[in-house]
């Protein structure tokens, strides 16, 4: 009898411990990673990310920017998570659907971060989830910005005046304007993986299986010094 309560509490354990597994098998996200490169002050680049349902059920999922988990090898993490923004930053999909969401860059044109590579993490985590497990997967974008060449100070000309002398108003010439990007190149933007190959998930609640695995602990020790006593 004692042997079959322990095999019970093993297996509910078990069922709690692996739960989050086949729970994140029913999302995905594409891409996973997305690297965008040469961005450059005053420059903005933009792209998609599509989120499936593959669950019998309707779930909604809030979306945001924060800091990732851990980054990339020669990245740090994005000091400015204001340059990223999401549209829509709530989705709601269907049994069985798919939706996407719009992931804007801008760099401020007075910004001071030359020549630096940092990561940021885009999360959808699950909402008004019917059980007890709640489910983030996360995008990873990866941003280079471009190095800026810092210009020297302009010497003022020399002036000279001609006191008693009438000149004619000079005649303004013809302004020609260049379109042209200092350093050379565009933003460019690189995607890699798909559904959950390359993206980032955590279990904010972790904490309920841990509690749950040192009970089963207890409760075997306990089931043991029993028989021992017995």
């Amino acid at each position: 009898m004692r042997r079959f309560l322990a095999l019970i509490v093993i297996g509910l354990a078990a069922g709690v411990l692996l739960a989050p597994a086949a729970a994140l098998a029913g999302f995905g996200i594409d891409p996973g990673k997305v690297f965008v490169d040469n961005l450059f002050p005053g420059a903005d680049a933009d792209y998609k990310i599509t989120i499936y349902n593959q669950n019998d059920y309707e779930t909604t999922f809030v979306v945001k920017v924060r800091e990732p988990d851990y980054t990339e090898t020669g990245y740090e993490v994005l000091p400015y998570l204001d340059w990223v923004t999401i549209t829509p930053d709530r989705v709601t999909i269907g049994a069985m659907k798919q939706s996407e969401v719009l992931v804007v860059i801008v760099m401020p044109e007075d910004a001071v971060y030359s020549g630096k590579k940092a990561e940021v993490w885009i999360s959808f985590m699950e909402q008004e989830t019917p059980g007890m497990v709640k489910i983030e997967i996360a995008s990873r974008l990866l941003i280079s910005t471009r190095v800026e060449e810092e210009a020297e100070p302009a010497k003022p000309e020399a002036v000279t005046a001609q006191p008693n002398e009438e000149t004619e108003p000079t005649k303004p010439s013809a302004v020609t304007i260049q379109p042209t990007v200092e350093g050379g190149g565009e933003v460019g933007i690189t995607a890699e993986g798909g559904r959950n190959e390359e993206g980032a998930s955590r279990f904010p609640w972790v904490v309920g299986p841990v509690l749950s695995l040192i009970a089963v602990v207890g409760i075997l020790f306990f089931l043991r010094r029993a028989r021992q006593r017995t």
